[in-house]
């Protein structure tokens, strides 16, 4: 009579390879769209407005990076692909330029005196 092996055993087995090697490499390929986007901007081949080139790559990729995290959930539903510990991982490591709209200020509203 042979043994089947422990389901539990091969979940953690899976888990621990997904925490190892998967998300590390998936935390890479995330910087990978803003190295490039550095690497042309530090061989003077973003144009005549490199910021401008520059924020539209970034939020090029931010945006395909949000594609593929909101697509998660039609996989799991239609095809049966559970990837939904992917999803937050996907979001992190968009390259996504966190700034503000360079017209704003925060300027104090002069108070009323009685």
């Amino acid at each position: 009579m042979t043994r089947q092996p422990d389901q539990s055993a091969t979940r953690s087995h899976s888990r621990l390879l997904l925490r190892r090697f998967v998300r590390p490499l998936l935390y890479v390929l995330g910087l990978v769209p803003a190295l490039w986007a550095f690497w042309l901007g530090s061989r003077n081949q973003l144009g005549p407005d490199p910021v401008r080139t520059f924020e539209h790559i970034l939020g090029l990729w931010a945006f395909r990076f949000l594609l593929a995290s909101l697509a998660i959930t039609p996989l799991r539903v239609f095809l049966r692909i559970n990837l939904i510990s992917y999803r937050r991982m996907l979001s992190h490591a968009s390259p996504s330029p966190k700034v503000t709209s360079r017209n704003t200020r925060h300027e104090q509203t002069p108070s009323v005196k009685d």
